[in-house]
């Protein structure tokens, strides 16, 4: 059967094609699973394959065209879907909830911890300490994970129809509803979350990614449903694509989404216009349930015939040149010398050999109390901006024996840089706050300066402060005395400014949606837009010479001629296999931290 249906739309495709020069996608390798793959998640060399009544299948996937099975748990329920944060991993397991299981040893994975939930755990995805459960009939389960071992139940939010998949984006949880179409529920208080939106979809919702402000639903005989989310409250559909199958997953990377579309395989589609939704490759595997992206390959859960390998490198085409895998979520990145410093997350400072970029390797590490944001080099010590912990001075005098040597408490610490003996923290809803960092073993908070905003990110110029503040744009900080900053001047950007860099008179702001803002300070009390230039979604920016390098999430590396402030243009742009979160550039390469990839190393010397 899934071949007649499937026979139609493969010559629509074949014509696509012909016309338009693409190479179609092909199968690069294959490994069959004991029984019905549902889900997958891929976490380094390696893909977590969650395999019905066989639990939770481990593949090394380092020869993509020679998968492998090095592992597997079973698990007492039927694994339906999985998500993976650092060395472990969590499995939506049916009528037994939720199960923990510790990876560190991916060939001797073992549970160590479950929490039931009331419903028919289907679906999972992971943002820091919580675990979010799609729980068909019974919802949205919010549950603790801080204590792996210990997983609690600490809030859940009912919905409508019949809850398959969960992704999160920020303070908000969109759940694919099967007959109930989009559900938009605020999770900003995990203990309550509550439903503030949903848009009903024409089929049956059984999968959900979020890029930006538009939500892609998996909507089984309806295919592809594109739904402008930019208003939680009041979500709209704006775009569809009929596939020829049944689309039951989907996944997005850049401009392109990845649909896991029952009896035709996978789909690929372009998104770069939401409104004009076209299929530009496809290639026929079995019944594809779930697919994740990872560099140029695609990982497809394909019901009974296991894990698909496709190659999908004719559709993006990077220029990696080295990359290291962090163990957590890389975050932030600085460079001195042959050394890279990562801020990542919930894995603190991780510290990286790059004196031979295509071998790069991880030589040091320190975990910090909170989550690693920011982190800014100042001679032998490095500052972490560390969430709740404030600023976390570490000695890095040897690299491979790291050392916290002091700490001083401030209220969300996203960002730092230093200046002399004072470094400046983005302090979130408190703002700047400025601290004597002249005996780094006891740093402490002289002045502070409140923005109007979210304080993320900061940089020094002079005696002035340019803090990025979120959804208030620029703010402009007089720091000619510490003790006592002040605010001169702001202009509002039209997206969220995430971070800032300055050169000369012209300040960069990485504006999120808004792409990036380029805005003269020669009037430091009246900084004023002069250009900008629309990316995807733009989250750090460096600058060196007349380029400017946009770290742009989905999108990876985008690098942007601004020679001419008032006329930017982007000349190239590399995909990273992650979110491209932050970026540093020292000499030809450009080193950028990649989330969950961990940090991508990038020649750019041309």
């Amino acid at each position: 059967m899934k071949k007649k249906c499937a026979f139609l739309g493969m010559l629509l495709l074949l014509a696509i094609f012909t016309s338009n020069g693409l190479a179609s996608p092909a199968i690069i390798g294959a490994v069959d699973t004991p029984d019905y793959a549902y889900g997958v998640a891929v976490s380094g060399d390696v893909a977590y394959v969650a395999d019905d009544s066989s639990g939770l299948q481990i593949i090394d996937i380092s020869d993509p065209e020679n998968p492998a099975t090095i592992g597997a748990v079973d698990t007492p329920g039927y694994a339906y879907g999985v998500a993976v944060s650092g060395d472990v991993a969590y499995v939506a397991d049916g009528y037994r909830g939720l199960q923990v299981i510790d990876i560190s040893d991916p060939e001797n994975p073992s549970i160590i911890g479950s929490v039931n939930t009331p419903g028919l755990a289907w679906g999972v995805t992971v943002s820091g300490d919580v675990a979010y459960v799609a729980d068909y009939d019974r919802g949205l389960q919010v549950i603790d994970i801080s204590n792996p071992e210990n997983p609690a139940i600490i809030g859940s939010a009912d919905t409508p129809g019949s809850a398959w998949v969960v992704t999160v984006s920020g303070d908000v949880a969109y759940v694919a509803d099967g007959p109930c179409g989009l559900q938009v529920i605020d999770i900003s208080n995990p203990e309550n979350p509550a439903t503030i939106g949903a848009v009903d979809t024409p089929g049956y919702a059984y999968g959900v990614a979020v890029s930006g402000n538009v939500a892609y639903v998996a909507d089984s005989g309806s295919g592809l449903q594109v739904i402008d989310i930019s208003n939680p409250e009041n979500p709209a559909i704006i775009g569809a694509v009929d596939t020829p199958g049944r689309a039951r997953g989907v996944f997005v990377s850049g401009d392109i989404a990845y649909v896991a579309d029952c009896g035709s395989g996978l789909q690929i589609i372009d998104i770069s216009d939401p409104e004009n939704l076209a299929i530009i490759g496809a290639v026929d595997t079995g019944w594809a349930w779930g697919v994740t992206v990872s560099g140029g390959v695609a990982y497809v859960a394909d019901g009974t015939s296991g894990l698909q390998v496709i190659d999908i490198s004719d559709i993006e085409n990077p220029s990696i040149i080295g990359a290291v895998d962090t163990p957590g979520s890389a975050y932030k990145v600085a460079v001195s010398g042959s050394i890279a410093y990562v801020a990542d997350y919930d894995r603190g400072l991780q510290v990286i050999d790059i004196s031979n970029p295509e071998y790069t390797a991880i030589i040091g590490s320190v975990d910090t109390p909170g989550y690693a944001y920011g982190v800014a080099l100042s001679g032998d010590v490095a500052y972490v901006a560390d969430g709740y912990s404030g600023l976390q001075v570490i000695d890095i005098s040897n690299p491979e024996n790291l050392a916290i040597i002091g700490a001083v408490d401030t209220r969300w610490a996203w960002g730092v840089t230093v200046s002399g003996d004072v470094a400046y923290v983005a302090d979130d809803q408190s703002g700047l706050q400025v601290i004597d960092i002249s005996n780094p073993a006891n740093p402490a908070i002289i002045g502070s300066a409140d923005t109007p905003g979210s304080a993320r990110e900061v940089t020094v110029s002079g005696d002035i402060a340019y803090v990025a503040d979120y959804d208030r744009g620029l703010q402009v900080i007089d720091i000619s005395d510490p003790e006592n900053p002040a605010t001169i001047g702001s202009v509002d950007t039209p997206g969220y400014a995430k971070a800032v860099v300055v050169s000369g008179n012209v300040a960069y702001v990485a504006d999120g949606l808004s792409g990036l803002q380029v805005i003269d300070i020669s009037d430091s009390a009246a900084p004023a837009i002069i250009s900008s230039i629309d990316t995807l979604n733009a989250w750090a920016v460096a600058v060196s010479g007349g380029v400017a390098y946009v770290a742009d999430d989905g999108s990876g590396l985008q690098v942007i001629d601004i020679s001419d402030p008032a006329a930017p243009a982007i000349i190239s742009s590399v995909d990273t296999p992650g979110n491209a979160l932050a970026v540093a550039v020292s000499g030809g390469v450009a080193y950028v931290a990649d989330f969950y990839s961990g940090l991508q190393v990038i020649d750019i010397s041309d």
